[in-house]
């Protein structure tokens, strides 16, 4: 060992620790696998009470895939979402859940689409008796990935929280639905964010007429 040079001792050590790092790598999602495999399943089956069992009792990485895998599942999986939304104790879940219910009413048919526009109603509730800023930046999300010109005004209502994250991805969540972008510095100060949320609701309300139609014109090609 003496007469190895530096340089190849430091690659040896370096390819040790590497081959350490992927064994342990195997080992950990051998550990994994038996779970997701069963999320797998559940998604396959479209077994939502299963997923639903699962966001409940696995650990917080994998309760959110389950969760994910709602989403192909389309309306069907929106009561159970919105339950989760609602009730659900960790804020990572509820934040998890406010996305895949954009993501389910995406996928909803054109049969399904009545009752996943009126599923939109649980985002504002639950964005009404939220408290925590993750879960508001989820549904503000959802909200402006759904292009919801319905709920523009709660939109805009959220671009006045108290957390900047929330008021920045709010105004991000009106640029899509406007299909504008209005400058709004989420930092700035009170009166500055004031003037700004007053002249884009302003704006907001002389074109709602138009804005409206579009949208309904856009969202029957999905």
């Amino acid at each position: 060992m003496n007469n190895i040079p530096m340089h190849l001792r430091i690659m040896i050590g370096v390819a040790a620790i590497l081959a350490i790092w992927v064994v342990w790598s195997f080992a950990l999602a051998s550990d994994l696998s038996p779970e997701l495999e069963a999320i797998r399943q559940d998604g396959i089956n479209g077994n939502i009470e299963g997923l639903a069992e699962k966001a409940e009792t696995y650990p917080p990485k994998l309760a959110k895939t389950a969760i994910r895998t709602m989403a192909p599942q389309g309306a069907k999986a929106l009561p159970t979402l919105g339950s989760i939304l609602l009730k659900n104790e960790k804020v990572e879940l509820r934040a998890e859940a406010a996305l895949t219910i954009a993501k389910a009413i995406k996928k909803a048919t054109p049969a399904q689409r009545p009752l996943a526009k009126e599923m939109t109603k649980v985002l504002i509730t639950a964005l009404k008796e939220e408290k925590e800023a993750q879960v508001k930046v989820a549904i503000a999300t959802a909200i402006g990935n759904l292009r919801d010109y319905n709920n523009m005004e709660s939109v805009l209502d959220l671009m006045g929280d108290d957390d900047p994250d929330v008021r920045r991805r709010a105004h991000v969540a009106a640029t899509k639905i406007f299909g504008r972008k209005y400058e709004f510095n989420p930092k700035g100060t009170p009166a500055e964010r004031k003037a700004a949320i007053s002249g884009i609701r302003q704006a907001w309300a002389e074109s709602r007429g138009h804005v409206g139609p579009y949208h309904d014109a856009y969202r029957g090609k999905e």
